[in-house]
């Protein structure tokens, strides 16, 4: 009984076997799968920045192999691999772990949307679409000035500050500096060297210092203007109050009274109160008169512009003629600011007096009377004199040798002291008038 039940359990065993060697064996390698990634929520412009791709299947499998591919569907990026290798668009690469580093360059700031496609090795398909917020690579600038009230043509300092503070350190950075209101002059810390306005010079991380003399009145603004090697630009804008340099000016002469053919320093004060007014200039016009002007011994000619420095100077009149000399002097600093003043002079010609003294009151008909006579000049002198005399009785004058009558001219005397002698031919009081006429024409009357 026992060996029947053997050979029946044999016999179904049997088959078994030969009914399981019937049907197709099915060997599942591959199963469904879900994609799932990674990334920063933003990035940098030019930049590779990681993104991490896995694949998630319903059951890991040693022997599966993926593939994928991307699309840039917005944007201007690039996949590149860990080397660096820039991964070709649109074009199955394959791999062979369930994980994958990618890392994504965007081109140009935008939200670029990149389809990425993986493919199992039968053929099985899956996408995925990633967003990445590209942004410019941050940097921070600052412009600062410790005073933004300012005088016309006085150096102030400024400083400018420049960093990056963005995951891309080898992005590169340059300056500019446009005065986009009013007009002026920038130069380095130590003002040696003056900086080309409106032109990109390369600038680095760091703070500097610079100078900027402002040249006109009013409100006046500057731009300091910055751009990265990726195009992005920052400006910061300086504002200034240029005000107006107050100073004082006078124009005095070293005496209002002088003769005729005299020298007349006219003496010159310019003071700032403040500030600096950079370069004056002075001009004179002559109101009433004739003069010749000069200055450290040039030649000054009226209505014209000359240089002129702060402090205490003088310039030099010279007067030919008898007159009344006025004239105004107009002092102007570079901001176009005028003081003026004015000077009078009163030019005499030269005066003297006469004084002929007779040695004796009381003579004879025809007898001589000496007279002693002395020129005292007052002023410039002018000689040569002319003499001439007129009586109320009949005389003549003789003087070195020769004998002149009333009314005749006694020329060329140039010596100041000297004698002549009176003779009387009527008898009776002879009252004599002298007229002594200098080459200015002035002349002096005595009566002996």
């Amino acid at each position: 009984m026992k060996n029947s039940i053997k050979y029946i359990a044999a016999l179904a065993v049997a088959l078994l076997v030969i009914w399981a060697c019937d049907k197709e064996v099915n060997i599942i390698s591959s199963f469904d799968f879900t994609l799932e990634e990674s990334h920063e929520e933003e990035s940098t412009i030019n930049f590779a920045q990681r993104t991490t791709l896995t694949v998630v299947p319903e059951k890991v499998v040693n022997s599966a192999v993926y593939s994928l591919k991307y699309e840039v569907l917005d944007g201007e990026g690039v996949y590149l691999d860990a080397d660096g290798n820039e991964l070709p668009n649109d074009e199955f690469i394959q791999f062979d772990s369930l994980r994958k580093e990618l890392f994504y360059k965007g081109g140009a700031v935008n939200q670029d949307n990149v389809r990425i496609t993986v493919r199992d090795g039968e053929g099985k398909e899956k996408t995925i679409e990633i967003l990445y917020n590209v942004k410019h690579n941050e940097y921070t600038l600052e412009a600062t000035t410790p005073i933004n009230q300012v005088n016309v043509n006085e150096s102030r300092s400024f400083s400018v500050s420049i960093f990056n503070t963005g995951k891309d350190k080898s992005v590169t950075h340059e300056r500019a500096f446009f005065l986009i209101q009013g007009s002026g002059e920038i130069t380095n810390a130590d003002e040696s060297q003056e900086i080309e306005k409106e032109k990109y010079e390369p600038i680095i991380d760091g703070t500097y210092g610079f100078n900027i003399q402002l040249l006109e009145p009013g409100e006046s603004k500057l731009v300091v203007a910055t751009r990265d090697s990726n195009g992005q630009v920052k400006n910061d804008t300086l504002t200034y109050n240029v005000n107006v340099v107050d100073f004082a000016f006078t124009a005095d002469p070293a005496k209002n009274s002088a003769f005729v053919g005299e020298d007349v320093n006219v003496n010159f004060t310019l003071n700032e109160n403040q500030g600096s007014g950079g370069q004056y200039q002075m001009r004179y016009v002559i109101e009433e008169g004739n003069i010749t002007m000069t200055s450290g011994g040039s030649p000054v000619q009226a209505g014209t512009l000359t240089n002129v420095s702060l402090g205490n100077f003088s310039w030099t009149a010279s007067i030919e003629t008898q007159q009344l000399v006025r004239l105004k002097f107009f002092v102007r600093n570079e901001s176009g600011v005028e003081k003026e003043g004015e000077v009078t002079i009163n030019v005499n010609s030269g005066s003297f007096e006469f004084d002929p003294v007779p040695v004796t009151t009381s003579t004879f008909i025809n007898n001589k009377v000496t007279f002693n006579s002395s020129i005292t000049q007052i002023g410039p002198a002018a000689p040569p004199y002319n003499l001439t005399f007129s009586s109320t009785g009949n005389g003549t004058v003789e003087y070195n040798g020769t004998t002149y009558a009333a009314g005749q001219i006694i020329p060329n005397l140039t010596v100041l002291a000297f004698s002549f002698d009176y003779t009387g031919t009527s008898v009776g009081q002879h009252d004599i008038v002298f007229t002594l006429k200098n080459a200015n024409g002035i002349t002096v009357i005595v009566q002996r």
